[in-house]
């Protein structure tokens, strides 16, 4: 079981050794939890995977898991590394042009929607986009004053109103400063681009990254 065990760490190292990779262990809950930081074109990739350890003599063993993660490491490692740069999730290049379509999966709110965007055949990444250009007041417990809550109830039905159809074509696609999301243009079914119908009616305000402003009115 020892040669086996040390198979599978010299395979696994050649493959990190391979893709210029570091790896970090740490142990919890009875798992190996081994996570690969892999850069390439200044891009940040995590692949994450756990191996049930085994004992035997006093000693943790990666009995019968070598194959699983080596397999499951140059799986996730081929598929990072193939479409991950060229979606540019990261912060190597500035913006993917698109379009790459998507489906609208729930409306947050007037500017930020939850999608499910297909970025290669049959593979697909469920992803938060908040829509470029623009600042939607907000509602609910996040309101600041009725004034807001009452704008971003009409900047959300106006939102759900226009990507009602499903479909969508997100352009300029890049990584959000805040992490965990995604900033890009989006069009709806229609070809109509939200940013721009939205800002026609008032219910939103141009937004460029910078301090964004109050809904509430000076009492």
């Amino acid at each position: 079981m020892k040669g086996r065990g040390n198979k599978t760490r010299k395979t696994a190292a050649g493959y990190r050794e391979a893709a210029g990779c570091t790896i970090k262990n740490r142990k919890g809950g009875g798992l190996w939890f081994l996570s690969f930081w892999c850069e390439q074109d200044n891009i940040l990739v995590l692949f994450s995977f756990s191996c049930y350890q085994e004992k035997q003599d006093g000693r943790a063993s990666l009995k019968g898991r070598g194959r699983i993660m080596q397999h499951r490491f140059s799986r996730f490692l081929a598929f990072g590394f193939a479409f991950l740069p060229s979606l540019a999730f990261g912060s190597g290049t500035s913006s993917v042009p698109g379009p790459v379509p998507a489906s609208v999966v729930r409306v947050v709110d007037g500017d930020t929607l939850l999608v499910r965007a297909r970025i290669w055949v049959r593979q697909d990444v469920e992803t938060l986009v908040r829509i470029l250009g623009i600042d939607a007041p907000e509602a609910g417990k996040q309101a600041r004053c009725p004034a807001e809550e009452k704008g971003g109830v009409l900047a959300t039905s106006a939102m759900k109103n226009l990507v009602r159809g499903g479909l969508l074509n997100l352009y300029d696609v890049r990584s959000d400063k805040y992490g965990g999301r995604v900033l890009a243009r989006v069009e709806n079914a229609g070809g109509q681009d939200v940013a721009k119908v939205l800002l026609a009616r008032n219910l939103v305000r141009p937004y460029a990254g910078n301090a964004r402003g109050t809904w509430c009115k000076a009492p």
